[in-house]
């Protein structure tokens, strides 16, 4: 998607049964109402720091979708991950009548899947953009360097490591793992 991309309107991509990837516009400021709904086969999705809103029911019945990247800021809606992998792995249960109770603590939660103790990998995996006092790779690195190649296994509260958060980041692509591995293993000898 083009940075120019400021808003993706509602249905935009309703319906796209063969969607798997998308690398949103890195100045995206809205996800309108039902944009991604139904689409049976995204796993995953990393929003942009500069997203404001996620409209209604977003990503409702995109039953593959298991990795939802959103900024601490973002507002969102009622229902956006209703019928998805996530809101499977959430600690909230379905009512009688099929909804889910208190959508602020749900989006709450949503927002929160990374931010324990163990996860400062994970949340760097899922950054969408490089800080250029410190490069992403060189952030990770650090955190490998201080904790441990283990840390790159380690799964948040949902059972997603790293690793896979890096293999799904389209705007991570260009990390190499195994190079940065070698060169802990290397220090270490060094040492």
């Amino acid at each position: 998607m083009a940075d120019s991309v400021i808003t993706i309107e509602s249905g935009a991509f309703m319906h796209c049964k063969s969607l798997v990837y998308v690398k949103l516009s890195r100045n995206l400021q809205y996800i309108v109402r039902d944009t991604f709904f139904n689409c049976i086969s995204l796993v995953s999705l990393f929003i942009p720091s500069s997203c404001r809103g996620i409209g209604y029911a977003a990503f409702e019945r995109c039953p593959k979708l298991i990795m939802l990247s959103v900024p601490q800021h973002t507002v969102l809606e009622e229902d956006v991950i209703v019928g998805t992998a996530l809101i499977e792995k959430s600690p909230f249960e379905k009512l009688p009548n099929g909804t889910y109770p208190v959508y602020d603590d749900i989006n709450g939660w949503i927002k929160s899947i990374n931010n324990g103790r163990n996860c400062t990998l994970h949340r760097i995996c899922c950054s969408t953009y490089e800080n250029e006092a410190l490069p992403i790779s060189e952030a990770i690195y650090e955190v490998v360097r201080e904790q441990g190649p283990q840390m790159l296994q380690a799964e948040n509260k949902i059972g997603i490591t790293p690793l896979q958060y890096l293999a799904e980041n389209p705007y991570l692509e260009n990390i190499d793992e195994m190079k940065m591995l070698r060169r802990y293993m290397l220090e270490m000898i060094r040492r």
